[in-house]
């Protein structure tokens, strides 16, 4: 156990907060500041190298991540260049102590094994999703997030993402078969907020006319503008670009 506490410390190290501000001290995010200490734990998210470095993994037990607010499990691997070692992988739902996961073993379609797109069957729910292939994971990593694998073509797998978007991505992209298990905590009382990095939230109307455009005024009256918003704010003017080069591969907009 000692020696496996050495090897995960190597994975982990200690995340500096900003607190809401920038380098030169200025303020870029109201009300945030103080908070526990968190600690950033390096995630495998290439999938042990796609199964070149190891295509077998146990479960060990699962550990706490506050810098995502969730659990990550960690995991021993069983064979091939990386035997022997610990690593830290997203907590996907079902899986448990004791379970054994695969890398890009195809005829395997168990919950927490990671394949290509091309070879998982149609209509599963993945998580850990390429938008590239060989570029990491990068989409549906959040808390209990998932996606769903609609159809399959020569070149092509079409996925329906949690905002309900459908998009095309290449079959050669990995993916992780079921969802990452979502950690929803109810906050009975304002010392929790404070202890996640959050500040009390004040009302423009509460301030001084100089602090904020709904400030000032006699009583709850108030001077200054009328909204805060910006005519593009008011318009609803959309600040995606028109010619992006992804737009061809997005079958349907998200809700």
């Amino acid at each position: 156990m000692f020696i496996m506490i050495l090897k995960l410390k190597s994975l982990t190290l200690n995340w500096q907060k900003s607190f809401g501000k920038n380098n030169s001290g200025k303020i870029t995010s109201r009300f945030r500041g103080g908070g526990n200490k968190n600690i950033y734990h390096s995630l495998n998210i290439n999938y042990a190298n796609y199964g070149k470095n190891s295509s077998y993994a146990i479960c060990i037990n699962k550990d706490y991540n506050s810098y995502l607010k969730n659990y990550i499990l960690i995991i021993k691997y069983l064979n091939g260049l990386k035997i022997g070692l610990y690593d830290y992988i997203i907590y996907i739902n079902s899986l448990k102590p004791g379970d054994i996961i695969s890398f890009n073993s195809p005829l395997e379609h168990q919950i927490g094994n990671s394949k290509p797109l091309k070879d998982i069957i149609i209509g599963s729910i993945i998580c850990n999703i390429e938008c590239k292939p060989r570029q990491g994971a990068q989409l549906v990593k959040s808390s209990g997030a998932e996606a769903k694998l609609l159809s399959l073509d020569l070149k092509y797998a079409w996925l329906k993402l949690p905002s309900g978007e459908i998009r095309l991505l290449s079959n050669k992209c990995f993916a992780t078969i079921g969802s990452i298990k979502s950690n929803v905590k109810t906050l009975y009382k304002a010392g929790e907020s404070r202890l996640l990095n959050k500040r009390p939230h004040v009302r423009g109307v509460a301030m001084n006319a100089v602090d904020h455009p709904h400030g000032g005024g006699e009583g709850k009256s108030r001077i200054g503008r009328k909204t805060i918003w910006s005519v593009w704010k008011k318009l609803n003017f959309k600040t995606r670009k028109h010619f992006k080069y992804s737009n061809k591969f997005i079958l349907s907009r998200k809700n």
